[in-house]
């Protein structure tokens, strides 16, 4: 009879243990947490040899998304010089996708419509964590003629 208390009381401190374990395995698991995404633009500056002179900018996004999240797509968007009407611009490629941490790169491209005066035209990227709706702060670039 104590041999089957003790084996008893043995199977229910192993059944314990094992639940435990298995809580505290549970309980450590990874949790993902999205962040702001990072932008910068180089050069901050350029300038264009004449109106309408289409310009490059390269725009480095950084995913602040913590390690156990799963990769994230970002979109780009921006606001072009309002005045004079006439600009075009875009981004190549359109989205990106990255990894928790990792950086990646795409092109802004804006040109001036041809009546553009000699000046300094700011302008404002941003770019939104799709997987998180999470909006990078706006970062501003000057297209000069």
């Amino acid at each position: 009879m104590r041999l089957q208390k003790k084996i008893l009381i043995g199977a229910i401190i192993f059944f314990v243990g094992v639940v435990a374990l298995s809580l505290v395995h549970q309980a450590s698991a990874a949790i993902c947490i999205r962040g702001t995404p990072l932008i910068s633009i180089n050069p901050g500056n350029q300038t264009a040899s004449g109106p309408g002179i289409p310009l490059i900018y390269t725009v480095t996004i950084t995913n602040t998304d913590s390690r156990s999240c799963a990769a994230a797509q970002f979109t780009f968007i921006s606001i072009p010089p309002n005045v004079p009407i006439g600009w075009s611009d875009g981004f190549n490629p359109t989205t990106l996708s990255l990894q928790s941490g990792a950086q990646g790169q795409v092109d802004y491209l804006i040109a001036s419509p041809g009546t553009v005066t000699t000046g300094l035209y700011p302008f404002q990227v941003s770019t939104t964590n799709t997987a998180s709706g999470i909006s990078s702060t706006w970062i501003t670039g000057n297209y000069i003629v």
